[in-house]
């Protein structure tokens, strides 16, 4: 079995709906530290409304507009739509989702599988 601390949908955009957001991303801020220390993998998962072939139309139902514009940000900018406190965090792995699904779609699950055959 992996250990691993995975981080989902902890953007700008989404902080406003989260109760009690300071305490949450204190603890997560802990955790990342305490998982690095172990050195076991550290991993974000970013909310992408973007599909190849264009915009994705269910992840823009559930989410708006909350990230329009996002197709002509470069990838740097793009984590710039994380929480402040965690855009200095030190990630193994930025996954972004263009699903609801940090696994469908994604390279979530092969990122695990090959962290398990190490």
């Amino acid at each position: 079995m992996v250990k691993a601390l995975i981080i989902v949908d902890m953007v700008q955009a989404y902080s406003k709906d989260i109760y009690s957001n300071k305490a949450i991303i204190k603890k997560q801020l802990l955790l990342i530290k305490a998982f690095k220390e172990k050195k076991f993998p550290v991993i974000n998962i970013i909310p992408e409304t973007l599909k190849k072939n264009g915009k994705n139309p269910i992840m823009i139902y559930l989410w708006g507009d909350t990230f329009q514009g996002e197709e002509k940000k470069s990838s740097e900018e793009k984590l710039s739509n994380l929480i402040l406190e965690l855009q200095q965090a030190k990630f193994d792995k930025i996954i972004r989702k263009p699903e609801y699904s940090a696994f469908f779609n994604t390279e979530l699950w092969n990122y695990c599988k090959k962290k398990k055959n190490n």
